[in-house]
Protein backbone atom coordinates (compact mmCIF):
# COMPACT_ATOMS: atom_id res chain seq x y z
CA UNK A 1 0.00 0.00 0.00
CA UNK A 2 1.58 3.11 -0.73
CA UNK A 3 0.63 6.14 1.05
CA UNK A 4 -0.98 9.27 -0.73
CA UNK A 5 -3.19 12.59 0.12
CA UNK A 6 -6.37 12.49 -1.64
CA UNK A 7 -7.89 15.79 -3.34
CA UNK A 8 -9.91 16.58 -0.41
CA UNK A 9 -7.04 16.96 1.69
CA UNK A 10 -7.87 13.50 3.53
CA UNK A 11 -4.79 11.03 4.42
CA UNK A 12 -5.66 7.97 2.41
CA UNK A 13 -3.98 5.63 1.07
CA UNK A 14 -4.45 3.44 -2.19
CA UNK A 15 -4.41 -0.39 -2.25
CA UNK A 16 -3.32 -3.02 -5.27
CA UNK A 17 -4.29 -6.04 -5.15
CA UNK A 18 -2.03 -8.59 -8.13
CA UNK A 19 -2.70 -11.63 -9.41
CA UNK A 20 1.10 -12.67 -10.66
CA UNK A 21 -0.68 -15.43 -13.46
CA UNK A 22 -2.38 -12.34 -15.07
CA UNK A 23 -1.23 -9.16 -16.47
CA UNK A 24 -3.47 -6.92 -15.03
CA UNK A 25 -4.23 -5.93 -11.25
CA UNK A 26 -6.69 -8.11 -9.65
CA UNK A 27 -8.23 -5.06 -8.16
CA UNK A 28 -7.24 -1.23 -6.99
CA UNK A 29 -9.32 0.57 -4.31
CA UNK A 30 -8.75 4.09 -2.32
CA UNK A 31 -7.94 3.32 1.30
CA UNK A 32 -8.10 4.80 4.92
CA UNK A 33 -6.77 4.08 8.31
CA UNK A 34 -8.97 4.78 10.91
CA UNK A 35 -7.55 6.72 13.45
CA UNK A 36 -9.62 5.32 16.27
CA UNK A 37 -8.68 2.09 15.81
CA UNK A 38 -6.36 1.76 13.05
CA UNK A 39 -8.29 -0.48 10.83
CA UNK A 40 -7.65 -0.14 7.01
CA UNK A 41 -11.19 0.86 5.29
CA UNK A 42 -11.75 -0.03 1.47
CA UNK A 43 -13.50 2.57 -0.62
CA UNK A 44 -14.92 0.15 -3.09
CA UNK A 45 -16.60 -3.40 -2.07
CA UNK A 46 -13.53 -6.02 -2.43
CA UNK A 47 -15.63 -8.52 -4.36
CA UNK A 48 -17.87 -6.23 -7.00
CA UNK A 49 -15.27 -3.36 -7.23
CA UNK A 50 -18.20 -0.70 -7.00
CA UNK A 51 -18.25 2.41 -4.64
CA UNK A 52 -19.24 1.36 -1.30
CA UNK A 53 -22.54 2.56 0.10
CA UNK A 54 -21.56 5.68 2.56
CA UNK A 55 -22.81 3.99 5.54
CA UNK A 56 -20.76 1.45 4.93
CA UNK A 57 -17.54 3.22 4.70
CA UNK A 58 -17.82 5.16 8.53
CA UNK A 59 -17.37 8.75 9.19
CA UNK A 60 -15.32 11.53 10.27
CA UNK A 61 -14.88 12.00 13.97
CA UNK A 62 -16.15 15.67 14.78
CA UNK A 63 -14.03 16.01 18.18
CA UNK A 64 -10.19 14.74 16.31
CA UNK A 65 -11.74 15.73 12.67
CA UNK A 66 -10.53 12.40 11.33
CA UNK A 67 -11.51 9.85 9.56
CA UNK A 68 -13.21 6.63 11.14
CA UNK A 69 -13.93 3.24 9.70
CA UNK A 70 -18.09 1.98 10.53
CA UNK A 71 -17.23 0.17 13.81
CA UNK A 72 -16.04 3.40 15.54
CA UNK A 73 -18.69 5.40 14.58
CA UNK A 74 -20.87 6.89 17.96
CA UNK A 75 -18.43 5.39 20.32
CA UNK A 76 -16.21 8.43 21.18
CA UNK A 77 -13.27 9.77 20.32
CA UNK A 78 -10.39 7.52 21.37
CA UNK A 79 -7.79 8.29 19.49
CA UNK A 80 -5.30 5.55 18.30
CA UNK A 81 -2.19 7.61 19.68
CA UNK A 82 -4.17 8.09 22.93
CA UNK A 83 -5.08 4.60 23.23
CA UNK A 84 -1.13 3.05 22.53
CA UNK A 85 -0.35 5.57 25.01
CA UNK A 86 -2.66 4.57 28.17
CA UNK A 87 -1.43 1.14 27.12
CA UNK A 88 2.06 1.75 27.46
CA UNK A 89 1.86 3.67 30.67
CA UNK A 90 -0.21 0.56 31.78
CA UNK A 91 2.26 -1.82 31.18
CA UNK A 92 5.10 0.41 32.64
CA UNK A 93 2.85 0.32 36.33
CA UNK A 94 2.20 -3.23 36.06
CA UNK A 95 6.13 -3.75 35.72
CA UNK A 96 6.84 -1.40 38.38
CA UNK A 97 4.14 -3.21 40.69
CA UNK A 98 6.02 -6.43 39.80
CA UNK A 99 9.18 -5.30 40.42
CA UNK A 100 8.06 -3.67 44.10
CA UNK A 101 6.77 -7.50 44.84
CA UNK A 102 9.62 -9.25 44.57
CA UNK A 103 11.60 -6.40 46.33
CA UNK A 104 14.08 -8.48 48.81
CA UNK A 105 13.54 -12.20 46.66
CA UNK A 106 15.43 -10.97 43.30
CA UNK A 107 19.18 -10.81 43.00
CA UNK A 108 21.10 -9.42 40.26
CA UNK A 109 22.87 -12.27 38.30
CA UNK A 110 26.87 -12.33 38.51
CA UNK A 111 29.44 -12.66 35.95
CA UNK A 112 30.97 -16.42 36.21
CA UNK A 113 34.74 -16.73 38.35
CA UNK A 114 37.16 -15.77 35.28
CA UNK A 115 34.80 -13.82 33.09
CA UNK A 116 35.85 -10.40 32.06
CA UNK A 117 33.00 -7.88 31.91
CA UNK A 118 34.96 -4.80 30.41
CA UNK A 119 36.44 -6.85 27.65
CA UNK A 120 35.39 -5.45 23.98
CA UNK A 121 35.35 -8.46 21.10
Amino acid sequence: MIGIITNRGDLGGYTIRADYNHDRPVMEAQTFTCQHCNAVTFCCDPVTFKPAAPEDLGGRCTVCNNLICKNCVGKGCYHIEKRLDDEEKADRDLFVKMVDAMEGKWQPMRAPDGFQTNRFY
